[in-house]
């Protein structure tokens, strides 16, 4: 039997299984432990009906379930000296089939203080459980747990009889989250994932509302009080409180005279020491008779119509379609308004269509939940405007619905921020949403979720964890971007290698990863975004290449005005980029913001040329590596350089009798790695009354030192520009950031002191050192 136990193909996905007396026994028998026994456990690795442990008083036996790798079923520990959990050291798979039953029970331990973190990691390998519950009760008073182990607990979904414990003074690693402790709605920072205390919300606080959007963690109670909100709509997308103090209650809704509206569909778990007590009192009379606990009110319906310009006769002004309704549905090409088709819809889906037949652009929002919809024909057009930034698109819940019908055309459009309509497709059992998510406008959008319907598309790269890599074994896009960050554990990060489009920003710090070859797939990053950072590797020490496979296609900003940011910082000291990695990001207009890093070891190529001097260059160079150095004398050779694209190098052009840089006009990028050197050195030119050149279009340099020294040229070397100066011509906005340079010297401005750059051996010695330092060997 030995090889059978914990083969998830036979016997490993039993609970209750018995074995003994054959030739070689594969498991042991958790239910039947005593402390007479314990030493007969010394070789176990598997325990099949739970582990067990009454009466134990002597630890020193303890050390022989320190083998056991898997346990099958329940944990019950109850009436022992146990001060920890550490004896089960080799613990990595616990298996429990469950439904609404107590999957681990601590009881009556006096001395138990923690639970290791590590035992809570394991919760990730629960194979069967739907209703987990845990009952922690009667344990030492200094019983604890830490943020860290609190954020596991939630999730893995488990629910509490009881939680006799309290939070521990260490708060664990808990990654990115940010973590305040509340003072005041006021003094509270934006963007709080955890909160530690009670979260008090009064009259005055309701403008601070939107600083809630981000919260996942309470820790203590909300108190919502005295305030004028009519709904509560700005909470994350998922909140979970715990109280250790049983003599408050979990939450306070009290004195809010306006909310007719107090659910909170966003809270998933509530875990509190015992009691569970809300306390809801002296609001609005009407504050459970909005019969939907999502139903829009007629608050959301004017922030439609505050956000644009309309027409009266246009807008649609009820918050359900049903067969009065439908009635007054606007008749004109473009409607204002939320349309709502939900259980109390009593209008046929050709009398839907019919009423919606003449809209072609409808601004504000749709909510189609929980209906007897089979098909979203009822909205028969091919293409439609469909402008939801203000309230959103939401398809939710809806048992029948296996059609999406012309939706998949609608034209998302964001508002004049670039903000998206928030979409999201959920639970609806019979809907197939296999290859949607890169079809028309729904490919377009970055923050979707789908989920939760018959097939789905895409992944929800917000969900990523080191718990959850598995799950995206099988993504081909990934919505929401993508993080990495402070996992210290190994990553099969192979579970990517089918990734074929990430939509949103890429943020990778991890200590483990060396390169990107893992997205093995990968052909398009887009984003949408004004400033932000698009791919950012960041504080990995282990990190020497990019490695991307197929990253050549498209890196795509749908934020017309945004710039598409890429920053390399604190890697490994080889850490380099190839000149085809830097041709892609060429192509698709990035700006690297850092790159501490080289470029790599390059192999013979066409028309690729290794600087030395204008003298010994080719009169052919597509591409320069080095510094590129003009001076005096060199007039006769700069023809040569009327065909070259890129320099990846310093530009200096000094003591010539040159009047123009005409010669220069095909150059485009410039890639000048060396912080000791400025970027450009336009130095001494006695005759150069015209410096403009080229169709420049990018400039990286590894930080943000982006030097460019013009000085002792000619006094009317900037006439041409009025003054300005300026050596490249007109560009749009973003070409002008991509290429920005800091210009200094006494043609610009304070004049420098150049002692030491006009000596030829130091110039010779500055390539030298330049030349070294760019490659990878």
């Amino acid at each position: 039997m030995e090889k059978y136990c914990d083969d998830d193909e036979d016997f490993g996905r039993l609970m209750g299984m018995k074995t003994g007396g054959n030739l070689k026994d594969c498991a042991c028998q958790g239910d039947q432990i005593t402390a007479t026994n314990l030493n007969s456990y010394s070789n176990c690795e598997s325990l099949y009906n739970g582990l067990i442990l009454f009466n134990i008083t002597d630890l020193n036996g303890l050390s022989a379930l320190s083998r056991v790798k898997t346990i099958h079923e329940d944990i019950d520990i109850q009436n022992t000296n146990i001060q920890n959990t550490s004896f089960l050291k080799s613990l990595k798979m616990w298996k429990v089939r469950s439904f609404k039953k107590l999957i681990i029970n601590l009881q009556n331990n006096p001395e138990m203080k923690r639970l290791p973190v590590e035992f809570f990691r394991e919760l990730e390998n629960i194979l069967y459980g739907e209703i987990k519950i845990a009952n922690f009760e009667n344990l030492h008073p200094d019983f604890c747990l830490t943020i860290e182990e609190i954020l596991m607990i939630f999730d893995y979904e488990l629910s509490f009889l009881k939680l006799h414990a309290k939070l521990c003074d260490e708060i664990g690693n808990i990654g990115e989250k940010r973590l305040c402790k509340f003072e005041s709605m006021n003094h509270l920072p934006n963007g709080c994932n955890i909160i530690l205390g009670d979260l008090i919300i009064e009259n005055g606080d309701e403008e601070n509302m939107s600083k809630l959007m981000k919260l996942e963690l309470i820790v203590g109670s909300i108190i919502i009080r005295n305030t004028e909100l009519k709904k509560f709509q700005h909470f994350g997308e998922v909140l979970c409180i715990i109280q250790f103090d049983d003599t408050k209650p979990v939450i306070q809704i009290v004195g809010n005279k306006q909310l007719k509206d107090p659910t909170m569909d966003e809270i998933t778990n509530i875990i509190t020491r015992e009691n569970r007590v809300a306390v809801i009192q002296d609001n609005h009379p009407d504050i459970f008779s909005s019969g939907s606990s999502n139903a829009i009110t007629s608050d959301d319906l004017q922030h439609v119509l505050n956000s644009y310009q309309y027409d009266p006769k246009c807008v649609f002004n009820y918050t359900e379609v049903n067969s009065k309704t439908i009635k007054h549905f606007p008749t004109c090409g473009s409607v204002f308004g939320i349309i709502v088709i939900n259980n109390n819809t009593d209008v046929s889906a050709t009398k839907l269509e019919t009423a919606f037949r003449n809209m072609g652009q409808l601004v504000g929002g749709t909510r189609i939940e929980n209906s007897t919809l089979k098909s979203l024909e009822v909205f028969k057009f091919r293409w439609f405007m469909f402008y939801c930034s203000t309230y959103g698109f939401y398809v939710l819940n809806n048992p029948f619905l296996t059609n999406m019908g012309s939706v998949a055309q609608m034209g998302f459009y964001p508002d004049k921020n670039f903000n998206e309509c928030t979409v999201r497709i959920e639970n609806n059992k019979k809907l197939n949403m296999d290859g949607m998510c890169e079809e028309e406008s729904l490919g377009q959008l970055m923050n979707v979720r789908i989920s939760g319907n018959l097939e789905d598309c895409g992944c929800d790269g917000a969900n990523f964890s080191s718990r959850s890599i598995n799950q995206f074994c099988n993504c081909d896009v990934i919505f929401n971007g993508l993080s990495i960050s402070n996992i210290s554990e190994p990553l099969d990060l192979s579970a990517f290698s089918n990734v074929y489009v990430i939509k949103g920003p890429i943020n990778i710090q991890n200590p483990n990863i060396q390169n990107l070859s893992f997205f093995e797939n990968l052909n398009y990053l887009r984003i949408n975004t004004n400033d932000g950072t698009m791919l950012n590797l960041q504080n990995n020490p282990q990190m020497t290449r990019l490695a991307f496979s197929n990253l050549t296609k498209t890196i795509q900003n749908t934020n017309t005005s945004g710039f598409r940011n890429v920053n390399f910082e604190n890697l490994h000291p080889d850490f380099c980029v190839t000149l085809e990695e830097f041709l892609v990001f060429f192509r698709n207009d990035v700006t690297v913001i850092n790159l501490h890093g080289k470029l790599c070891e390059v192999t013979d190529q066409e028309r690729l040329c290794i600087f030395k001097s204008m003298k010994e260059l080719p009169s052919n160079c597509f591409t320069i590596i080095g510094d590129l150095i003009i001076e005096n004398g060199d007039e006769e050779h700069v023809s040569k350089l009327l065909e070259t694209f890129y320099l990846y190098g310093t530009l200096q052009i000094r003591n010539t009798k040159l009047p123009d840089l005409g010669f220069l006009y095909s150059i485009m990028m410039i890639v000048s790695l060396n912080e000791n050197l400025q970027v450009i050195q336009i130095i001494g030119n006695k005759n150069l009354t015209n410096p403009v050149f080229g169709i420049m279009a990018s400039i990286i340099t590894r930080g943000s030192k982006r030097d460019a020294i013009i000085q002792d040229n000619h006094p009317d070397i900037f006439n041409k520009t009025n003054g300005t100066c300026e050596i490249f011509g007109y560009a749009p906005d973003d070409m002008k950031y991509r290429r920005r340079l800091n210009f200094i010297g006494g043609d610009c401005g304070a004049y420098i002191d150049l002692t030491g750059y006009s000596s030829a051996d130091n110039a010779a010695m500055i390539l030298l050192i330049t030349v070294i330092n760019f490659f990878v060997f």
